[in-house]
């Protein structure tokens, strides 16, 4: 090193004095309520890059549902730039404190629930790049707490419509509503039991069918032709008939059907 009257030079390497090294905000946790996904954050490209004001952003905030009956509901914040400025990009700080999602039940003031609250581990600076074509977006997601002052009581939301609000940068802020319903029962109705008609007996169906004549039913058992039964006459002569059904041996139908008469004739040898 050259000596300068006695003194060492000075030489144009190292830092100037008074200038320091801007140092970049660390890369914030995943963060489960407020969910920036895999988008750029805290970078030195986007720290360079001019903070977006209300006038340039534009925000839409929609709902993955209009009705939560079983899951959890979930919404995402859009942030865009627009006006004359809409193709100049700039940067938004989307932490849980500036860029915070409020719950409300309809009709009322209260809030029941606020992303801002109870952000112990997420309370750092996100710095993201927004512009018309490439805008920066929050994925809320509220798992029905009710109450943002006591973060370890979890005490369920009642069932209601409720009006939801995110603000970012001072930009017109957005709305939109959705409704907490019942979980619908899973198990189907149950089916009211019929009264069996009374069926008929096997008696009443056999009476039917043996209506016929039994003659016939009996010839048909027992193999033989069905036959009609045969009513019984009076003889002609007004005589009782015999056991067999002829008449007696003088003037009546013998038993084989022949007339007593000709019988003796023929037993006699007469002709």
């Amino acid at each position: 090193m050259p000596l300068v009257h006695g003194r060492e030079a000075p030489t144009g390497s190292g830092t100037p004095k008074g200038k320091k090294t801007q140092s970049l905000p660390a890369r914030p946790a995943s963060d489960s309520v407020a969910d920036i996904g895999d988008q750029p954050v805290n970078t030195s490209t986007i720290m360079k890059l001019p903070v977006c004001t209300g006038a340039a952003l534009s925000l839409r905030l929609s709902s993955e549902y209009n009705t939560y009956s079983g899951s959890d509901p979930r919404l995402t914040l859009t942030m865009k730039t627009t006006g004359d400025t809409a193709r100049v990009p700039c940067r938004v700080n989307a932490s849980r404190n500036d860029a915070p999602l409020t719950i409300t039940p309809a009709g009322q003031h209260t809030s029941t629930w606020k992303s801002s609250a109870c952000t112990e581990g997420h309370a750092g600076p996100r710095w993201l790049q927004a512009s018309h074509n490439r805008p920066a977006t929050i994925d809320f997601h509220w798992k029905r707490i009710a109450g943002s002052k006591h973060c370890d009581k979890e005490e369920a939301a009642p069932y209601a419509t409720y009006l939801a609000e995110a603000s970012l940068a001072g930009a017109a802020p957005a709305q939109t509503s959705f409704v907490l319903a019942r979980k619908e029962s899973s198990k189907p109705p149950a089916t009211p039991s019929r009264t069996p008609s009374p069926s008929k007996s096997a008696s009443g169906d056999a009476s039917v069918t043996s209506g016929g004549s039994s003659g016939s039913i009996g010839g048909l058992l027992s193999g033989g032709t069905a036959q009609t039964p045969s009513t019984k006459r009076a003889s002609p002569s007004g005589e009782p008939t015999s056991a067999n059904g002829g008449a007696n041996a003088n003037g009546g139908t013998g038993a084989n059907g022949s007339t007593g008469g000709g019988d003796d004739g023929f037993i006699g040898g007469g002709g």
